[in-house]
């Protein structure tokens, strides 16, 4: 209510909506045409990795760090997805185990990946 006390005019929300230019969007031609605080994280996030480097770490520990990283996309592709989603080789049921026990870390670090018994229902 106004202070006339008469009641505002209501604008429906499609008409507002509609009345507003929406934006062009162009490809950008030029590196000055692009829009860098958006890009911005796009581009930092995967570059800070890079500065592991400057922690003093031995190559023991990147030697580590490799092993564990194939080990644990090994289980995420041959374990979760070839095994447990699409059957595609037999297997023990021991091995099974360690299949769905080297991915579990990235499972839960990822926090949508489901467990092994559902991707078996899929």
């Amino acid at each position: 209510m106004t202070a006339a006390g008469a009641a505002a005019p209501q604008v429906p929300i499609v008409e507002a909506a509609a009345s507003a230019p929406s934006p062009v969007r162009t490809h950008a031609r030029r590196l000055r045409d692009y829009e860098w605080l958006g890009a911005s994280p796009m581009i930092a996030v995967p570059l800070l990795p890079l500065l592991a480097f400057l922690t003093g770490a031995r190559w023991q520990d990147w030697a580590l760090c490799a092993v564990l990283y194939v080990a644990r996309m090994f289980g995420v592709t041959a374990g979760y997805h070839r095994y447990f989603s699409h059957r595609t080789f037999q297997t023990s049921r021991v091995f099974q185990l360690l299949l769905a026990d080297i991915a579990y870390p990235i499972r839960r670090a990822l926090r949508h990946q489901a467990n092994a018994r559902v991707w078996c229902v899929g």
